[in-house]
């Protein structure tokens, strides 16, 4: 389908990851399964489809489908009683160019998989991935035609840069394990050319730029509500300290200790222990799981990937997501204030390491003799809970529970107060420290104390008590989201 082209936009902006970045190419590298994307000349890069696609998605999720279609484009579907030629459908009016990437720092992170009925790990499911560190900047460049269209694809644009400068738009992979939260730097760049003002049409034709600042940009096109109103998107921010000495293990094996604390690269160039996304998200899905299974106890599990209807699994998988679809709750990784620079990092430097972990010895225990294990001593690192009677200082936990609509994947308002009482409980269980996190829980580590009042995150709790009152007597039913074949969609 063709379109009148009156002129273009051009924005020009940084977008800087607050959170580790997990772009994957092709193929697995020589260290790690899960390798970064390169371009041909072998510099590391975010492809324009892994940035179009998020945005769309989630622009999808707040907006009309035809104003999502105006501006990403869509392929008609094809109708067999319809024996007319008809357009197969409209090219995008935004063009996504690649993010280039001006860091070549790189960090491995190690993942296992969990079995939903045992709560240990699966087996042959042991990975290493490449990401890209906090402050790694991407280059963001978009194109837009302005069409007949103008007026609603410039308020989609401006949208979507909202919700860019608020990080509310994540790229790449494990985006709800505490990976892919990229912001837009305030000051972005935007080049207007109207064609038929000739000045502007030689600005285009010669590549010189015409600069707009963000201010002026939404100024003159009216800057947008703000996004995620009504409740459907919740921040949850949760002040913490550890109660004991806490280690989530590194992927490599140290010299000085056997295990070392998992460490991430920051925007200044230090190393800092981190608590992984994925870690907090496990604990809680794990707890999850437990609040299930003693409400109906007697059943047994379905299958992870293949949910039954009316199992009552179905409620815990749409908060935290299967292989076959993402999870309505994102958790971020968890990041420590004290730091240790990477040359003292590689040495294993003990006066460094030693002013935020303490070094333990260990061994393990015979079974059968009830002495020590041969060959079984070993040591590690974990994080002290405190310094000179202070405690050592932790970033807040950070939860988004994101019930927006996904396609024909919508939630009713019942459904979504069922799924904010059963979140509910698991903060509930956060504060009273049931929830212990990290490695070697079950043996004195992983003790947290919560610092924040986390009755009230949602404020009708009246309306959540009888979601929830509803959910346990209908014997724990919630909607399937088994895919659907076309006969049941008719």
């Amino acid at each position: 389908m063709r379109r009148a082209l009156k002129g273009k936009i051009k924005v020009h902006g940084t977008l800087v990851a607050a959170l580790p970045l997990s772009v994957g190419g092709m193929g697995a590298g020589e260290q790690v399964d899960l390798d970064l994307a390169v371009d041909g000349a072998g510099d590391l890069y975010v492809p324009g489809t892994s940035l179009a696609g998020p945005m769309r998605a989630w622009l999808a999720s707040r907006a009309d489908s035809d104003d999502v279609d105006k501006l990403f484009g869509f392929i008609k579907e094809q109708n067999d009683n319809v024996k007319e030629k008809s357009d197969d459908g409209q090219a995008s009016a935004l063009f996504v160019e690649d993010g280039q990437i001006t860091t070549c720092a790189r960090e491995r992170r190690h993942g296992i998989a969990i079995e939903e009925t045992s709560g240990t790990a699966k087996k042959h499911f042991f990975y290493t991935r490449a990401i890209l560190p906090r402050g790694t900047c991407v280059s963001l460049d978009l194109e837009m035609d302005l069409t007949a269209e103008t007026e609603v694809n410039l308020k989609a644009l401006a949208a979507i840069l909202k919700a860019l400068q608020a990080g509310e738009i994540r790229f790449g992979a494990c985006k709800t394990r505490g990976f892919g939260e990229l912001k837009l730097e305030k000051d972005f760049e935007v080049d207007i050319y109207d064609f038929e003002n000739p000045k502007d049409l030689e600005a285009w034709l010669n590549g010189e730029r015409i600069g707009t600042t963000e201010t002026e940009f939404f100024k003159k096109y009216g800057e947008p509500a703000e996004p995620n109103k009504g409740g459907e998107r919740c921040v949850i921010e949760i002040k913490w300290r550890p109660a004991s000495s806490l280690m989530v293990k590194s992927g490599r094996d140290g010299f000085e200790a056997d295990m070392l604390p998992l460490v991430s690269g920051t925007e200044n160039g230090r190393l800092v222990p981190v608590i992984p996304g994925s870690s907090i998200k496990g604990a809680l899905r794990a707890q999850a799981y437990k609040i299930l299974r003693t409400l109906f106890a007697g059943e047994e599990p379905a299958v992870e990937d293949k949910p039954e209807p009316g199992s009552y699994f179905n409620i815990a998988r749409e908060i935290f997501g299967t292989t076959e679809s993402a999870g309505r709750i994102a958790v971020d990784d968890v990041y420590c204030e004290a730091s240790v620079s990477n040359e003292e990092w590689i040495e294993e430097n003990p006066k460094a390491l030693d002013q935020f972990s303490v070094h333990r010895q260990h061994v393990a225990i015979d079974r059968f003799t009830g002495g020590a294990s041969d060959s079984a001593l070993y040591s590690a690192r974990p994080v002290k809970n405190e310094i000179a009677q202070k405690p050592i200082r932790w970033g807040p936990i950070r939860l988004i529970l994101d019930l927006a609509k996904r396609c024909e994947n919508e939630l009713n308002d019942l459904e979504q107060n069922q799924i904010r009482a059963l979140v509910t409980l698991l903060l509930r269980d956060l504060k009273e420290g049931m929830i212990p996190i990290g490695f070697g829980t079950r043996r004195g580590l992983g003790d947290v104390e919560i610092c924040t009042d986390t009755e009230n995150i949602f404020p009708d709790k009246d309306g959540l008590r009888k979601a929830w009152a509803k959910f346990v007597d209908s014997g724990g039913t919630f909607k399937d989201r088994a895919p659907k074949n076309k006969e049941e969609k008719k």
